[in-house]
């Protein structure tokens, strides 16, 4: 039995702070450099703050990386940008402490101050990022896809990524918390023909292989015994404890994780980009995955895109999906940091479900799931670096309840103002339940600029937690504020 307890506050859907890298963050300023402080009211939980944010990003020019510019189709070299961002909020209601610490009482936090700092680009030569890995996929994004490290407010994790891309070949690693490893991954492919000596059209073709494994995920949650009208616990004919199907709380309001394990997702893949490196993509593949202990799925599909004239490029997939018995696509998604522990309820003896959501790893062995037919469409345009919107919906063929839709937008339109929005939603049974925001991963802000250095901005997101009863309900956070940005 483990002694590790799962933090009810980091059972959240998102937190506005957490992504803002992905959405304003990148483009907050005009300047490539730019320091910025903003203070006004904010809602946390329940409660109501005066939240200061001190931040900002730096970025070197274009930097020659250490490396043969021979194994690379370009040359090796990005610049370096840091991101730096530090969060103090002051209580004005509610009970506890005048000064906010629950984002710095962790051994790692203090990391937080450097929130970000990444060379290169996704598929580019070589890219390393540290910090907050935001909507980090591996490979094809069959096992892991849009994965975000850091979803709670009150607890940060600084994780390692990077990946280098050669002719020859390449390797992606990742880390989703240095402090306590616990995601953590990578793929290796090889160019097999490249090493037969001339040129030749299937010198492209790449084979890999992934895993990626969660070493402490929760596999079964402290459930309430229910009693008889002595007080003494109920079993059943077999000798079984009967449960009230409620989770059980600590004196801290933490879920106590009665058992945990690693879950460990593997595969092998393959590619054959059609087009050589240019204007144009068209790159078909297949992976054949394999989640350990529980099923098999075979996802094959392919990669297009246009790097059209005026800055303009336009792109997406397809792919259609062999779903075998006991197995979930995409294992570790863009809500996964709340997933592992609440993911899906299943139905009990009666046919009826519980109030509360099952760990993922215990769901995927109670749920037996039939095998199926799947597929996921993606598109993504990006207009001048202006409007950015991509969209990924991927369903399958039964009624599991295992659909997913994530989509994201920015428009950066310069000193007029800056908007993003990021939807994440799992657990879908057809694309109409989109609507239903309880269960999503929703960011949204703005930015307004006042003039060349002042602006305003507004924060929301909807996040679910645990009330004191040990079920899930629905909250809303928001903030506003007032700042100055200073570019150099």
């Amino acid at each position: 039995m483990s002694n590790r307890s799962l933090s009810a506050k980091r059972l959240l859907i998102g937190t506005g702070v957490s992504l803002l890298a992905l959405l304003v963050l990148p483009a907050s300023a005009s300047a490539q450099n730019a320091l910025d402080a903003g203070i006004g009211p904010a809602k946390l939980g329940d409660d109501y703050f005066v939240r200061l944010n001190l931040g900002g990003a730096v970025a070197t020019p274009a930097l020659p990386l250490p490396l043969p510019a021979s194994w690379f189709d370009a040359e090796p070299s990005a610049p370096l940008k840091v991101g730096f961002y530090v969060p103090l909020s002051f209580r004005l209601t509610g009970e506890g402490d005048f000064f906010r610490n629950d984002e710095w009482d962790e051994p790692g936090e203090i990391l937080r101050t450097v929130r970000w700092a990444e060379i290169g680009q996704r598929y580019g030569a070589v890219r390393l990022r540290v910090g907050e890995l935001v909507d980090w996929s591996v490979g094809h994004s069959t096992i892991m896809s849009g994965y975000n490290n850091s979803l709670d407010l009150d607890h940060f994790s600084w994780g390692v990524g990077g990946e280098i891309n050669t002719k020859m070949g390449g390797v992606e690693l990742m880390v989703g918390d240095v402090v306590d490893p616990s995601v953590m991954g990578g793929r290796v492919y090889v160019r097999p023909l490249f090493f037969t000596g001339g040129p030749s059209f299937f010198d492209r073709l790449a084979v890999g292989t992934s895993v990626i494994t969660d070493t402490h995920a929760p596999k079964e949650l402290k459930l309430e015994p229910r009693l008889n009208e002595a007080g003494n616990p109920e079993f059943d004919a077999q000798g079984n404890p009967i449960s009230t199907g409620k989770y059980v709380q600590d004196e801290n309001g933490d879920l106590i994780v009665e058992t945990e394990s690693a879950a460990t997702v593997m595969g092998i893949d393959a590619e054959l980009p059609l087009l050589p490196p240019g204007d144009f993509v068209l790159t078909p593949y297949t992976d054949l995955i394999k989640i350990s202990g529980a099923g098999t799925g075979l996802h094959t599909g392919v990669f297009f895109g246009w790097q059209a004239p005026a800055n303009i490029s336009i792109g997406g997939r397809a792919e259609y999906r062999v779903l075998g018995e006991n197995y979930l696509p995409g294992y570790f998604g863009p809500v996964y940091g709340v997933e592992r522990s609440s993911y899906l309820p299943v139905t009990n003896d009666l046919g009826l479900e519980t109030a509360q959501k099952y760990p993922k790893r215990e769901w995927l062995a109670k749920s037996d799931t039939k095998a199926s037919d799947g597929y996921l469409t993606e598109v993504n345009a990006d207009v001048m670096g202006i409007v950015r919107v991509q969209a990924q919906y991927a369903t399958s063929a039964d009624d599991q309840a295992t659909g997913e839709f994530v989509s994201r937008a920015t428009i950066n339109a310069g000193d007029a103002a800056q908007i993003g929005v990021y939807y994440a939603r799992s657990g879908l049974s057809e694309l109409s339940e989109i609507g239903d925001l309880k269960d999503a991963l929703v960011v949204a802000e703005a930015k307004v600029p006042l003039n060349s250095f002042l602006y305003l901005t507004a924060q929301g997101n909807r996040r679910w937690q645990l009330d004191d009863k040990g079920e899930y309900q629905p909250n809303d956070e928001y903030s506003f504020s007032v700042g100055a940005s200073l570019g150099f």
